[in-house]
């Protein structure tokens, strides 16, 4: 077992358990467009990074009881480089015990093929989520199509769409197929309404065509936006839903709160949150993250030798 993994398991082992929620209000804390970044940004002000998400993650929990937390699609890496296959497994370790809850389909996820990511998805604590991504030999569901998920003592739905026009990459078109995500997002949300107090769509479509979702799909109250959706400050009122969009590369963090009046949904507001170092960095993680990194790197210095 990788160094790595070993922290992993101590510090999943040692994760707060969360409990009710504090202020009538559930935080939903997203992601999306990651590439395979887990750290800071190279700029000249380094932003994000999976310790500040955590850092994040953390004191939302704090004050609120507890969280949502949610990526959209596209974390995973290219497939180029044989090497970033252990990037791919580590960000589903890292993101498990950071408290992430579901996981949308994206492209890039299927970078390494279907088979490497249902291997991934059946032995993750996450739930991985496409509601219009199906198997063509079986014309079945490929992957889980929704989540109902328990936060404090609401039933939150989850689910995710992707863009039918996204090449699919490698040989993952030749076994599965887009369906349509209006007309998947109209069945899925048919379906969570009957026991769910809130409903989240996790849609890997581009910003416009997710926006377009939240008009033309009732009953959805949070809509995170994924596929190079942008960075928008403040989240947008679609009829009686909120869309985020928080940008790329794991810079930003998207923040959206769902007031209540019971379990009824009486407020929304949504804005995105810049990861800039005062955000703080979770010490655990950050060791976590550059033991990662520094292995890579010297796989890839072996990689050049031998080449």
């Amino acid at each position: 077992m990788r160094g790595w993994s070993l922290v992993l398991v101590a510090l999943l082992a040692s994760s707060a358990h969360a409990g009710a929620l504090t202020k009538k209000t559930l935080p939903v804390l997203s992601t999306s467009d990651a590439v395979g970044k887990v750290t800071p940004c190279g700029c000249h002000t380094p932003k994000g990074g999976f310790a500040r998400i955590a850092s994040v993650i953390d004191s939302t929990k704090i004050k609120y009881g507890d969280a949502l937390v949610v990526d959209a699609g596209d974390f995973a890496p290219d497939a180029a480089n044989p090497i970033e296959e252990a990037r791919i497994e580590f960000q589903f370790h890292a993101m498990e015990m950071l408290g992430y809850d579901a996981i949308g389909i994206g492209e890039r996820e299927l970078n390494f093929g279907v088979a490497k990511l249902k291997s991934l998805a059946a032995a993750s604590k996450i739930a991985v989520l496409s509601s219009n991504l199906y198997d063509k030999k079986s014309g079945q569901p490929a992957f889980k199509p929704y989540a109902i998920l328990k936060k404090g003592g609401l039933k939150v739905g989850v689910f995710s769409v992707m863009g039918p026009k996204i090449d699919l990459p490698a040989k993952t078109g030749d076994e599965l197929v887009i369906m349509d995500p209006v007309e998947a997002a109209k069945a899925t949300v048919a379906t969570l309404r009957k026991e769910c107090d809130v409903v989240v769509a996790l849609t890997h479509v581009g910003r416009v065509e997710g926006e377009d979702i939240a008009a033309q799909v009732p009953g959805i109250d949070v809509v995170i936006l994924a596929h190079h959706p942008g960075f928008v400050a403040q989240g947008r009122r679609v009829n009686d839903a909120i869309t985020i969009a928080s940008g790329e590369q794991i810079q930003n963090m998207g923040i959206t709160k769902v007031l209540l009046n019971g379990k009824k949904v009486s407020d929304l507001s949504a804005e995105s949150l810049i990861l800039m170092p005062e955000v703080g960095e979770r010490a655990d993680v950050a060791r976590l993250v550059k033991d990662f990194e520094d292995a890579q790197n010297e796989k890839f210095k072996k990689q050049q030798a031998g080449s």
